[in-house]
């Protein structure tokens, strides 16, 4: 959900910060590249310590950081919750496959 819902209104982002197509489709970006390099130790981890220990608090991390984007005006620091955000999906996305 955090790209397919993004996507459609990538135009009225562009209009209302007045940023180029490049820049609006760095949303998208920020979200999905912490989990190409995280998934993998995320997983390694979670065998060590358990899913419960990895899962809540990043479903916490996952809600503040999409939460705290609602307060933030600066487009990079919009990236930056993005990308913990993205971060913190890619631990969801993992452990869901993993308990189904």
């Amino acid at each position: 959900m955090g790209v397919s819902l993004i996507r459609p209104i990538l135009p009225a982002v562009q209009e209302a910060w007045n940023i180029s197509e490049a820049q609006a489709n760095l949303l998208l970006s920020a979200f999905t590249l912490p989990g190409i390099f995280l998934t993998l130790p995320i997983g390694l981890l979670t065998d060590r310590i358990g899913r419960k220990p990895i899962l809540i608090p990043a479903l916490v991390v996952f809600g503040l950081s999409g939460g705290g984007i609602i307060f933030i005006s600066d487009f990079t620091l919009i990236l930056v919750l993005r990308a913990i955000q993205g971060a913190a999906s890619s631990a969801i996305a993992m452990l869901t496959v993993t308990l189904l």
